[in-house]
């Protein structure tokens, strides 16, 4: 029975006594203000994220593997924003595209091969940004492991030739044969001798002066007396890459040569790219993918570590005459092999300017 009383102005009242109204503590207040102040740094983030990424890549055009790469092309398009392949230019796509750190796998049966100075380990993360398997190497050296801008440290690096997608090798060499002979085929990388002698010289100065690798261009003086000491020895290894690996297999299919020039061009890097990835045949991400992955590489991690130049590398006359007797020579051999072919005569041109 509800119990009723009259109050002073006469008026009848609930007089049982109410419940009263719930009140929040002030913990839960505390704990609501840091779930909301949260919820609301993430928005401003994600938003501030999707404005930073406004590049998009262009679907390459079908024939970007048929594409004929032109040696430091000037090649030019009615579209500004975009090259000659119809891709669109990658400076500002950077954020368009994850490198994912690689993983061992059971299929090594190709040599990257390649005289020392030319590209190797540049090319060696490109191939594990495109295909998500590590690479391997015939050579071990403490202060040359590492030396490229990676996600994590590389443990093929130390001469692990098992469960890589290709091995690096810079042999046969100055040992005159090969110590990894598992090879069945081979990607060589042909770089202008004019450039890769002095590169391969600098590297065994920065190793033998306890030099952090790609980071410092030896003295000038280093350099001249290097270049006189080891010339003809140098040249002579050079030209033994060519030979020695594109006679190693009978089969065409089983060999694909990339002149390093064309590699880290922009206009025909990026197809040069897809066209090893194919040819490895373990490709993880899309061809549409590839010229931001190549950019991220190429024109990302690889650039830091380059040396800078303090002087250009001179040759004595005679080493030139050297140089292009030996390149005529492998042009006039080599005229079955077209990227050879084109390399030497293109490096041709480029030695005999030296002379003038």
């Amino acid at each position: 029975m509800v119990r009723m009383r009259k109050t002073r102005s006469g008026d009848n009242r609930d007089s049982v006594r109410r419940a009263p109204s719930w009140q929040p503590s002030s913990i839960c207040v505390s704990q609501c203000i840091v779930a909301l102040t949260i919820m609301i740094l993430s928005i401003n983030v994600y938003n501030l994220k999707n404005k930073n990424e406004t590049t998009i890549l262009h679907k390459p055009k079908n024939d970007i593997l048929n594409a004929k790469p032109t040696f430091n092309s000037a090649s030019r398009t009615d579209n500004p924003t975009e090259n000659s392949l119809g891709i669109a230019k990658t400076e500002s796509s950077e954020n368009t595209c994850e490198i994912v750190t690689p993983v061992f796998a059971n299929r090594t049966s190709t040599a990257l091969a390649s005289y020392p100075g030319s590209g190797n380990t540049m090319t060696r993360v490109l191939i594990e940004a495109l295909t998500g398997v590590w690479t391997g190497s015939t050579h071990g050296n403490p202060l040359m492991l590492g030396k490229q801008s990676r996600s994590v440290g590389n443990p093929a690096d130390d001469r692990l030739t098992e469960n890589v997608v290709v091995v690096k090798t810079h042999q046969p060499g100055k040992v005159g044969y090969l110590r990894w002979k598992g090879a069945t085929r081979v990607i060589l990388i042909v770089r202008n001798p004019l450039d890769a002698i002095p590169s391969s010289c600098n590297a065994k100065w920065e190793i033998g002066s306890a030099t952090v690798m790609h980071t410092e261009q030896m003295p000038e003086k280093y350099w001249i007396v290097t270049r006189d000491r080891r010339f003809e020895f140098e040249l002579k290894m050079w030209r033994t890459m060519i030979d020695f690996w594109t006679k190693r297999f009978d089969d065409p299919d089983n060999s694909m040569i990339v002149i390093y020039e064309d590699l880290i061009n922009v206009e025909t890097g990026p197809a040069i790219a897809a066209e090893m990835m194919t040819f490895l045949g373990h490709g993880i991400i899309p061809l549409e993918s590839v010229p931001c992955i190549w950019q991220k590489v190429v024109r990302g991690s690889a650039e830091k570590v380059h040396r800078t130049r303090r002087y250009k590398p001179s040759f004595l006359r005679k080493q030139l005459d050297q140089i292009i007797g030996n390149l005529t020579e492998i042009s006039q051999n080599y005229k079955h092999e077209p990227t050879i072919e084109r390399a030497t005569s293109l490096y041709l041109d480029i030695a005999k300017e030296r002379l003038n």
